[in-house]
């Protein structure tokens, strides 16, 4: 598996056990549907970050790469002709 898939199962995984003991010990019967909700709310608002700072990370990356691989290829190219 991937380390971006291994870091979402986690993240998933975090956020089921963070609700289930957030049910378990909430102490206002009556408010527990609104803590479970501000618990969600919040993870789904850290992974949303991650995700994109992932995306830009792998962006970057892959930016760096291809001009890499230009550069060893007119490199290669210029080596063949000349």
């Amino acid at each position: 598996m991937s380390k971006i898939a291994n870091t979402l199962l986690g993240l998933a995984a975090g956020t089921a056990v963070g609700v289930g003991l957030g049910i378990l010990f909430a102490p206002d019967k009556g408010k527990t549907h609104v803590k479970i909700k501000d618990s969600i709310t919040d993870k789904v608002d850290e992974l949303k970050e991650q995700v994109e700072s992932l995306t830009k990370n792998l962006r970057g990356k892959s930016i760096r790469t291809q001009r890499i691989f230009r550069r060893k290829g007119r490199q290669s190219f210029s080596r063949i002709e000349g």
